[in-house]
């Protein structure tokens, strides 16, 4: 299989990244997409109104408590396992200094610091993105987020979900999988959507193993290493979601593991889907998600002539968690679909990376 090391770090990529000059242009960058991204999830639909009421929910969620939303009191068992925030955020309250609105807002903005500085070393160690390439697909995702925010409550999960769904890329791609099952373990703290690491690792390994695989002639030594990949995939997932439903019963009780610990809501994107046939308006949520998707689609559409394996199966994967994501989340919200966008920004870049590293090279040669 051709893997993200055999493209993404050729010598002369290596060569051009000295990490410590370019580090202040990352977090240079990083910051200002940050403000820009802060604000508008704080802006948007007058969520700043709401914050008091988001940063009770928080500490609920900690505390094993029902929250209250819209004058509405309810329990999210689903949510149960997502403490890594509210638990930072308890931290910092106790210490004092800022309120616990200030601290809220604070914690939000450096973890979208965070995500957009993890994102700028994985277009460029893994990617192999020059400066502006870099610059333009975290232009992407800062566009991308700002779609996401329809609700009038902002979700701490949304930032640190993007951060670590580029960690997971990086880990497979260079198949560390230790690395890759210890993080996506850390981020069954933030969401259950962690379990998406061994998706990625099944379409870029385990996927490629079965193909190679000869039906017509099938025995155990060529079916090992199909098998062992596979295997990790599945080891990766059930135990990122094994840890999320352990989380649910250590900060929720028994009461988090029970028939509702997982909500599907198949029944109720149906309605939503309904009612846009009903009432078709450019304006709805699918336009939401089409601005999302298409701009990206068509970015790689462009460079389709580059394509490799390793392309085509993390597309794959993105396509796979959408699906999985519209069983498990709320379709009509675009944030729904943020494990599935990374990906697909990601082969964006190293597309557009690749096209003007061949093209490059090809000038370069003699005759």
């Amino acid at each position: 299989m051709e893997t993200g090391t055999d493209f993404v770090r050729p010598v002369i990529i290596e060569k051009r990244i000295i990490w410590k000059k370019e580090l202040p242009i990352c977090l240079l960058l990083s910051i200002i997409f940050g403000v820009y991204v802060t604000s508008a999830s704080e802006k948007m639909n007058n969520r700043q109104d709401y914050r008091s009421e988001m940063v009770q929910m928080e500490r609920d969620i900690l505390h094993g408590r029902p929250f209250t939303i819209g004058g509405i009191t309810i329990r999210m068992v689903p949510w149960q396992n997502r403490v890594m925030f509210p638990a930072l955020l308890e931290l910092c309250i106790r210490l004092g200094i800022f309120t616990a609105n200030g601290w809220y807002l604070l914690l939000r903005f450096s973890t979208c610091i965070l995500m957009f500085a993890v994102f700028w070393f994985l277009l460029r160690a893994d990617a192999g993105a020059e400066l502006k390439i870099a610059g333009a697909g975290m232009l992407y995702l800062a566009y991308g987020f700002v779609i996401t925010f329809v609700s009038r409550y902002s979700m701490s999960f949304e930032f640190p979900e993007a951060m670590f769904m580029a960690i997971f890329i990086a880990a497979a791609l260079r198949r560390k999988f230790l690395l890759l099952f210890i993080v996506c373990i850390v981020a069954s703290a933030n969401r259950e959507s962690s379990a998406f690491a061994g998706v990625y690792w099944f379409f870029l390994y385990g996927l490629d193993e079965l193909r190679k695989v000869n039906r017509r002639k099938i025995n155990l030594a060529g079916l090992f290493p199909a098998f062992r990949e596979v295997g990790y995939a599945a080891l990766i997932s059930i135990c990122s979601y094994g840890s999320a439903l352990l989380l649910r019963y250590v900060f929720g009780g028994k009461q988090a593991i029970g028939s509702r610990t997982q909500a599907i809501t198949v029944l109720v994107n149906y309605n939503a889907v309904k009612d846009l046939i009903r009432h078709p308006t450019p304006l709805s949520w699918l336009g939401l998600i089409l601005c999302l998707t298409v701009p990206c689609a068509m970015w790689i559409y462009s460079n389709r002539e580059y394509l490799i394996p390793a392309h085509r199966n993390l597309l794959l994967a993105a396509c796979v968690t959408a699906a999985i994501s519209s069983v498990f989340g709320s379709v009509p919200e675009p944030r729904t679909y943020i494990p599935a966008i990374i990906p697909m920004i990601f082969v964006a870049v190293w597309l557009e990376a690749r096209c003007n590293a061949l093209r490059s090279t090809r000038s370069l040669a003699p005759g």
